[in-house]
Protein backbone atom coordinates (compact mmCIF):
# COMPACT_ATOMS: atom_id res chain seq x y z
CA UNK A 1 0.00 0.00 0.00
CA UNK A 2 2.95 2.33 0.45
CA UNK A 3 3.60 2.36 -3.31
CA UNK A 4 0.08 3.71 -3.94
CA UNK A 5 0.80 6.64 -1.64
CA UNK A 6 4.11 7.38 -3.38
CA UNK A 7 2.54 7.23 -6.85
CA UNK A 8 -0.39 9.40 -5.80
CA UNK A 9 1.96 12.03 -4.40
CA UNK A 10 4.17 11.97 -7.52
CA UNK A 11 1.13 12.18 -9.77
CA UNK A 12 -0.17 15.17 -7.80
CA UNK A 13 3.13 17.02 -8.21
CA UNK A 14 3.21 16.20 -11.92
CA UNK A 15 -0.31 17.59 -12.37
CA UNK A 16 0.61 20.83 -10.57
CA UNK A 17 3.73 21.33 -12.71
CA UNK A 18 1.81 20.58 -15.87
CA UNK A 19 -0.90 23.11 -15.02
CA UNK A 20 1.78 25.73 -14.32
CA UNK A 21 3.42 25.08 -17.71
CA UNK A 22 0.26 25.14 -19.81
CA UNK A 23 -1.44 28.13 -18.16
CA UNK A 24 0.41 30.86 -20.19
CA UNK A 25 -0.19 29.25 -23.62
CA UNK A 26 -3.85 28.71 -22.75
CA UNK A 27 -4.17 32.38 -21.79
CA UNK A 28 -2.60 33.39 -25.12
CA UNK A 29 -5.04 31.17 -26.99
CA UNK A 30 -7.96 32.67 -25.09
CA UNK A 31 -6.80 36.22 -25.95
CA UNK A 32 -6.49 35.31 -29.64
CA UNK A 33 -9.95 33.75 -29.61
CA UNK A 34 -11.38 36.92 -28.09
CA UNK A 35 -9.74 39.07 -30.79
CA UNK A 36 -11.15 36.75 -33.42
CA UNK A 37 -14.63 37.09 -31.92
CA UNK A 38 -14.31 40.89 -32.08
CA UNK A 39 -13.49 40.90 -35.81
CA UNK A 40 -15.93 38.20 -36.82
CA UNK A 41 -16.43 38.41 -40.59
CA UNK A 42 -15.11 41.97 -40.87
CA UNK A 43 -12.04 42.95 -42.84
CA UNK A 44 -8.89 44.04 -41.09
CA UNK A 45 -8.69 47.68 -40.03
CA UNK A 46 -5.89 48.39 -42.51
CA UNK A 47 -8.06 47.39 -45.45
CA UNK A 48 -11.29 49.05 -44.37
CA UNK A 49 -14.79 47.63 -44.35
CA UNK A 50 -15.42 47.79 -48.09
CA UNK A 51 -11.95 46.72 -49.30
CA UNK A 52 -11.82 44.47 -52.33
CA UNK A 53 -8.93 43.25 -54.39
CA UNK A 54 -9.22 44.07 -58.06
CA UNK A 55 -7.28 42.70 -60.98
CA UNK A 56 -5.79 46.13 -61.63
CA UNK A 57 -4.62 46.51 -58.05
CA UNK A 58 -2.97 43.10 -58.07
CA UNK A 59 -1.28 43.68 -61.44
CA UNK A 60 -0.02 47.09 -60.37
CA UNK A 61 1.41 45.87 -57.06
CA UNK A 62 2.84 42.54 -58.23
CA UNK A 63 5.26 43.89 -60.84
CA UNK A 64 8.92 43.38 -60.06
CA UNK A 65 10.28 46.54 -61.70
Amino acid sequence: MRTEFVWKKANGRYQEKLQTKIRPPLQDIEELNEEERLYGDQDLDEMGEEATLTREYLEKNSRND
